[in-house]
């Protein structure tokens, strides 16, 4: 199988065909060495068998044995020259071409970098990209010097010797060979384990110097906030876990060593053995023994040089690709082949419908267009997040639109050459940076200009007095960032370095901002010089600086919403006070709203404003969304949102749906098969063209009725559905087919009604099942709708429509409703499930848990209150036949008789469920809620007959359960109205 090739070691391929000369004659030199380690135990061999064979005790040396000798002694000598030349020869030309790759390396990385657009600067952190130019990129130069040669040398080693035991002994090479499977099972190993852990090292190595370095950045606020300790702790975090790795790449070391340690010695035993047995059968001299030994020893130096040097290629290669990682990066502007280097320009600068969205879908600009002529001041205002600051990368080209066109005399910006943009474009930022370096560098920095072109800018800048009054005046050295300098005074360095450059378009980024009165006057006297005679575009929220523009355009939301002179924008009546007001408006009546990580959409999909926003992308440009309100919010924190808005498009009132989940692929689901069916079913009635789509910006599911999945009744065209009732067996008489939804709760219920009928859509099972046992049970039990059939394909469960009315008030037909409860409960109660106190306990805490999430001050009260419901829950004594969700919309006046409607939630209960719930249904939080539960209560309970047992109990229980419910209806005041209504619970279980 082909080993994994890293990001590192395919962008190290370039620099090293770039030294393969030096590489080369390393690698020669490298033979050289192996060629003197393998010679090194012949000398020992020939004394052995040349000179000491035959001979026993004290014997004496003939003329030819004492030239032998001085050969052999030669060749010693000879052995270590070549091994001492080769060894300088590919030091040095390892080492040397180690530096040059590191530097070149270097350079490339610090150059790509530079050309990686401000998008990918803006997400990554500063210490890490740091440490890959100088840490990782020293560590891969390092390699060639310390680690490859050595790597070679054992490889070419191993190689040699065992040639070289081949043909002194077939038998005893076999048996050195039997342990190189194992030692190479143990070094591939212990390779892919060290590898992953020294790239986790690297990253937590990247963590550190980025924590340090921010906080050594921002040392004054570590000192205002005493927060020291604080950023001791986000460092000594990463850095006890970069420490844990660090001992786990030791111990594989250590392991490694000792693993290949063993292997080796248990080889040189087998040899020893072997060796001896063959010397004694005459088949082996004892200087061949020697060598095998000393070969079969030395196996142990350049397998502990390989395992050491294994271990650091590991490590290095983790550096390399971390390098690779970011030299694989494309998020680069690109120019285009023969991009354009042409005169100064006139400054002419258009915007063509552009759009543009930051990572993750975020919207910034939406379809926006503007034309500045050339030499014309335009000043942006708009609120913080409008989209003000992008609009003005665009122009300067740090970004490219998403869509539409950024236009410079004419000309695309992306058709020019950058460095002709660059020149043509001066941006001003927020807050200047300053170098280190002296205040003349600093104010020519990137032009070449004189001092006198200095002094001049300076001067029109009017920063000339307080650069003469510094110790050294212009050539004063400055600290990092300037330090030392007022705002005002870095600012005013910041136009002088930008009128060096003398650009026909200007770009000031809230020049001003921070800045006190008299600073902010003395940068604008700067910027009166600097603006002169060129095209200005000046993002501010700053009136002073506005109202010098000659024309003021105003961006919120990402498009431009009004634009015209500055007295008129500006006017206490003019749009930007209009806006200002209104968003000031929205803000003070704003409830704060929970935070929820995993849902982070919440606050967005409540605020009509964005969800307005949403509408209309999905609603798209053939119709123009008009008033948005919220009719019920269904929340599971952490899980799922899903939010039911009433929008008006051209007179008519439509019902829109916004769906976010924590772990549903949502942009994956409008694709699959079932969506695309329904959507195609109800395209013709729906407002969009596309009546489900994925909002991006918003990471929700849009969906205009009638789509609804889980509602296929709601789905159905009318005339199929009026065909699927009358094979059904209903009477639709000579209805045209005209199908009227009522009531409708996203993907759980809707009611419609078509001719005379009432049809109880339903989107799960068990609900259904639940309305079909129950109509068919409660019309046999007190008056109600006649039941006529059921759909279970469909879901639906279909009643006889009457003419009636709902009660006026719960107080006043709370007699009648006790008459009918009292029917109820006295009726047969067979096959019905039970709903005990400690069921409703339980919704009772799950209203407490979504209250307390959504106003979370009254979390103690609402813990209190369900323990003291748990404390000393009821003991039934009897359960009878209940609905099970009896309030006074439950009831249908028809002239005097009451009639009872939606026996969906049909159960066993105690009878205090039913006389509850009615009571606790006329809580609203809004103030008296106690007296109006007693107001309905009394004649309740007249017509009843009874107090049943345990009623306190299960009224606060009720009233706890609807704690929520302003909440989900987006009520006005909610959040006080859920005190409220927490209130009433204490309230009804201390009565």
């Amino acid at each position: 199988m082909r080993p994994r090739t890293g990001p590192g070691a395919r962008h190290l391929r370039p620099f090293l065909m770039h030294e393969w000369p030096a590489l080369g004659g390393a690698a020669l030199m490298t033979v050289g060495l192996t060629v003197a380690e393998l010679a090194r135990p012949w000398p020992l061999k020939l004394v052995i068998d040349k000179l000491l064979a035959g001979h026993d005790g004290a014997f004496g040396l003939s003329s030819s044995e004492v030239t032998l000798l001085v050969g052999i002694a030669a060749l010693v000598v000879g052995i270590a020259l070549l091994d001492a030349i080769a060894q300088y020869c590919s030091d040095l030309w390892l080492q040397t071409a180690g530096e040059r790759i590191a530097h070149r390396l270097r350079i490339a990385l610090y150059d790509h970098l530079q050309g990686l657009s401000l998008r990918f600067h803006l997400r990554r952190q500063k210490g890490d990209l740091v440490t890959r130019v100088t840490g990782d990129v020293n560590a891969i130069g390092d390699l060639f010097a310390q680690s490859l040669g050595s790597i070679a040398q054992g490889l070419l080693l191993f190689a040699g010797m065992f040639v070289v035991a081949i043909i002194l002994d077939p038998l005893l090479a076999l048996i050195m060979t039997v342990t190189l499977p194992l030692l190479a099972f143990v070094s591939f190993g212990f390779r892919g384990r060290v590898r992953v852990s020294s790239k986790r090292q690297r990253a937590q190595e990247g963590e550190i110097a980025s924590r340090a370095n921010e906080a050594l950045s921002a040392m004054p606020v570590v000192k205002a906030f005493g927060s020291e300790a604080l950023e001791r702790r986000r460092v000594s975090e990463p850095s006890a876990l970069r420490m844990a790795l660090g001992v786990e790449v030791a111990r594989l070391q250590a392991r490694f060593d000792g693993a290949v340690a063993v292997v080796v010695a248990l080889g040189t035993a087998a040899i020893v053995v072997v060796g001896v047995l063959r010397v004694a059968t005459g088949e082996l001299t004892a200087g061949d023994l020697v060598v095998f030994a000393a070969y079969a020893q030395r196996t142990n130096k350049p397998m502990r040089a390989i395992a050491r040097e294994w271990t650091r290629v590991a490590k290095t290669l983790a550096r390399a690709d971390r390098v690779g990682e970011i030299l694989a990066v494309d998020d680069i502007l690109v120019e285009r082949p023969g991009a354009y280097r042409g005169p100064r320009a006139q400054g002419a600068i258009e915007l063509d419908g552009v759009s543009f969205a930051y990572d993750g879908g975020r919207s910034a600009l939406r379809d926006v267009s503007l034309k500045i002529a050339a030499g014309e001041h335009v000043a942006i205002i708009g609120p913080s997040g409008a989209g003000k600051s992008t609009l003005a990368a665009l122009i300067a080209r740090f970004h490219d639109p998403a869509g539409g066109s950024v236009l410079i005399d004419g000309r695309d910006a992306r058709d020019c050459s950058l460095e002709w943009l660059r020149r043509q474009v001066g941006v001003l930022l927020q807050d200047t940076v300053l170098f280190t370096g002296s205040v003349e560098a600093n104010i020519a920095y990137g032009n070449e200009a004189s001092f006198a072109d200095v002094v001049e800018a300076a001067r029109l800048a009017a920063a000339d007095d307080f650069v003469e009054s510094l110790p050294d005046g212009y050539d004063t050295e400055l600290g990092p960032q300037g330090a030392g300098l007022s705002g005002g005074q870095r600012q005013r360095l910041g136009i002088a370095r930008t009128l060096l450059r003398n650009p026909p378009i200007l770009i000031l980024d809230e020049p001003t901002t921070g800045l006190d009165v008299e600073s902010e006057a003395q940068v604008l006297d700067g910027l009166e010089g600097l603006m002169r005679g060129r095209t200005t575009l000046m993002v501010t929220h700053s009136f002073a600086l506005a109202r010098r523009a000659h024309r003021v355009v105003v961006i919120d939301r990402g498009r431009i919403v009004a634009e015209g002179p500055p007295e008129t924008v500006l006017a206490e009546d003019g749009p930007w006070r209009v806006l200002a007001e209104r968003r000031r408006r929205r803000t003070r009546s704003r409830v704060p709203l929970p935070v929820d990580r995993d849902l982070p959409q919440l606050g967005r999909m409540l605020d009509v404003g964005e969800a307005a926003d949403a509408l209309q992308r999905s609603l798209g440009a053939d119709a123009q969304v008009g008033e948005v309100a919220v009719r019920r919010v269904m929340y599971r924190p952490h899980d799922r949102l899903t939010v039911h808005y009433r929008v008006t498009i051209g007179g008519a009132e439509h019902d829109a749906v916004a769906l976010a989940e924590r772990d549903g692929d949502l942009e994956q689901r409008v694709t699959s098969p079932a969506y695309r069916e329904v959507a195609r079913m109800v395209q013709p009635r729906s407002p969009a063209a596309s009546p489900v789509a994925y909002d991006a910006e918003l990471d929700a599911l849009v969906s205009w009725l009638p789509f609804d999945e889980a509602l296929p009744a709601v789905c159905q065209p009318p005339d199929r559905l009026v065909r699927r009732l009358t094979w059904a067996g209903l009477d639709v008489g000579g209805d045209d087919g005209t199908v009227t939804t009522l009531r409708y709760k996203p993907r759980r219920r809707a009611v419609m009604r078509v001719d005379g009928h009432v049809l109880k859509a339903y989107g799960r099972r068990n609900d259904y099942d639940a309305a079909v046992a129950g109509a068919e049970r409660g019309a046999r039990l007190v008056p109600t709708a006649p039941f006529e059939l059921a759909l279970a394909d469909l879901r639906v469960v279909v009643h006889r429509a009457v003419d009636g009315a709902p009660p006026p008030d719960a107080a006043g037909a709370a007699g009648r409703a006790g008459e009918l409860l009292r029917r109820l409960h006295c009726s047969p109660a067979l096959g019905l499930s039970r709903a005990t106190p400690t069921d409703e306990l339980a919704a009772a805490r799950a209203g407490a848990a979504l209250a307390a999430t959504v106003v979370p001050a009254l979390r103690p009260r609402l813990e209190a209150l369900v323990e003291r419901l748990a404390a000393a829950p009821p003991a039934p004594r009897a359960y009878v036949a209940s609905h099970g969700d009896f309030h006074v919309d439950q009831l249908l006046a028809v002239g005097d008789e009451l009639l009872v409607v939606d026996f969906d939630g049909m159960c066993l209960a105690p009878r205090a469920l039913d006389v509850a719930t009615y009571a606790a249904d006329v809580v609203r939080g809004r103030g008296g809620d106690t007296e109006a539960v007693v107001d309905a209560l009394e004649p309740l309970l007249d017509g009843y007959g009874e107090r049943p047992a345990g009623l306190s109990w299960y009224v606060a229980a009720a009233i706890l359960k609807r704690a929520p419910h302003p909440f989900k209806k987006q009520v006005e005041g909610w959040a006080a109205r859920v005190e409220g209504t927490v209130l009433a619970a204490e309230e009804a279980l201390d009565g």
